[in-house]
């Protein structure tokens, strides 16, 4: 899935890896103006809300179905169990302890994940500021004892306390938070357009072995998810397997309210039904949407924020409304 003009095009990478392994790829450009006749349908088959639009995984789900393709092998869990995600990773902080060079190298490995050259995406401090500061909110959760930890129903199970501070992080995102709403969201996609999902990464054994290993063979001379990395190098280029930015699967969100969806965002805002929803502030609403609209330093967050704000007036005219529901 690519995203021609956006910061969160990776297409390039995706090609070099396809062309060093001499395989075909299909790159379908996302186009949000062509899904948008399909909008409510797709709230209605997702039936749940979420922080980011179905449009590009609809589309793509949609465009492997037309290849003939029925099951297809994904990657998920691998950022939940090895520590792909910042803000997992950065609990190793905790593990890091004292040591101000293991701790600095976590911060340095949280900094390079971000993309240079995007407004969208703000710089975060330097390494030693960012550590320090770090360690003196910890310090006064502590002292106040509201020190935030990675709960989980599992707290009590004898290995937890075996775990370092990241892992447990990892434990809870892979059992309770992030990756079981990913693995609900992603069901929903694929299905959705008759497509079966299988995630390697969750066969067992890997589980099991994620789980045995120290935070330092995740987060390592800054670079996350580092045991991965080593595993798969021989399969692809380096300059790929030891890539450090780190987005995700997601939408251009702040393009597209600029951009292409700009028409449809400020027709929305100014319907009747809109005004009316009682599912929604439609006042913080709209000036989240124009905010990014017109802002030229919109952060992706902003954007995301917008999105967020506006999906539950979405999901009402689709699912409560039926405007999404198969016509008979």
């Amino acid at each position: 899935a690519t995203f021609p003009g956006t910061p969160l095009d990776e297409s390039v990478y995706a090609r070099k890896v396809t062309d060093y392994l001499g395989i075909n790829a299909t790159f379908i450009d996302i186009d949000p103006i062509k899904a948008l006749q399909n909008l409510d349908r797709y709230f209605w088959l997702f039936e749940d809300l979420y922080i980011t639009s179905p449009i590009p995984f609809m589309l793509t789900y949609a465009a492997v179905k037309s290849e003939g393709i029925s099951v297809t092998l994904d990657g998920h869990a691998a950022d939940e169990l090895f520590g792909g995600y910042s803000f997992d990773y950065l609990y190793a902080l905790d593990d890091a302890g004292v040591n101000i060079r293991k701790g600095l190298q976590v911060v340095q490995t949280l900094r390079d994940a971000w993309p240079v050259g995007s407004s969208q995406f703000s710089a975060i401090p330097g390494p030693l500021a960012f550590w320090f500061k770090w360690k003196l909110k910890e310090t006064a959760k502590k002292f106040l004892k509201r020190r935030i930890k990675a709960n989980t129903h599992d707290s009590k199970h004898p290995q937890w306390r075996r775990l370092d501070n990241l892992g447990r992080r990892l434990y809870a995102s892979t059992h309770e938070t992030v990756l079981p709403t990913l693995l609900r969201n992603y069901d929903r996609y694929s299905m959705a357009n008759g497509v079966e999902i299988r995630m390697p990464f969750l066969d067992h054994r890997i589980a099991c072995f994620a789980f045995a290993l120290p935070w330092t063979s995740k987060i390592r001379n800054g670079y996350s998810k580092a045991v991965v990395r080593d595993a798969v190098s021989p399969y692809m280029p380096g300059e790929v397997a030891y890539r450090k930015t780190k987005l995700g699967f997601n939408s251009p969100i702040v393009d597209w309210i600029k951009g292409p969806l700009r028409e449809f965002l400020l027709d929305t805002i100014s319907r009747r039904d809109f005004r009316e929803s009682t599912l929604i502030d439609s006042e913080t609403v709209s000036g989240a949407i124009r905010q990014v609209m017109d802002s030229p330093d919109a952060q992706f967050i902003d954007g995301e924020r917008a999105w967020t704000l506006l999906t539950p007036y979405l999901w009402e005219r689709a699912v409560i409304k039926g405007e999404g529901a198969p016509s008979e």
